[in-house]
């Protein structure tokens, strides 16, 4: 379920630029939250995800709350920060949420003719992308 006021141009500044809907998103395609586990091994059960202690809130920039490599993931999409400071998942993320769409959820990837998620790669947009002629080569699992 997402709040209308959290959709680009809602009430629910500073989180109303889309970024939940993605953050939800993750969820559906199998991501936990940065903090999961706080600082505690498997965290997020992501291996190039770098541990959190809690949700933060805010934008803080270098904020590192857990000894363990790496400065708390602020940009990454599933954690609680402001929607202006999420810009990433990190490619093991991506490639989490590739599989667990290829297992699931595959006729998602070829539910729309104008849209092909190509397993492996970037992102296609390509209207031929998901024809009988290109699948073979651009939309393979």
């Amino acid at each position: 379920v997402i709040m209308d006021e959290t959709l680009p141009g809602g009430s629910a500044a500073p989180y109303n630029l889309g970024r939940v809907t993605t953050h939800e998103t993750g969820h559906y395609l199998g991501l936990y939250h940065t903090f999961e586990n706080g600082c505690e091994s498997p965290g997020d059960y992501i291996d190039d995800t770098p541990c959190m202690k809690d949700e933060t809130f805010g934008c803080p920039i270098d904020q590192d709350s857990c000894p363990s490599p790496g400065v708390d993931p602020i940009h990454n999409f599933m954690g609680f920060v402001d929607d202006d400071c999420m810009k990433e998942f990190t490619p093991d993320q991506m490639a989490r949420m590739k599989e667990m769409t290829a297992m699931f959820k595959p006729s998602l990837l070829f539910s729309n003719p104008f849209f092909c998620l190509s397993i492996g790669s970037q992102c296609k947009y390509d209207r031929d992308c998901c024809s009988d002629r290109c699948r073979k080569n651009k939309c393979t699992l």
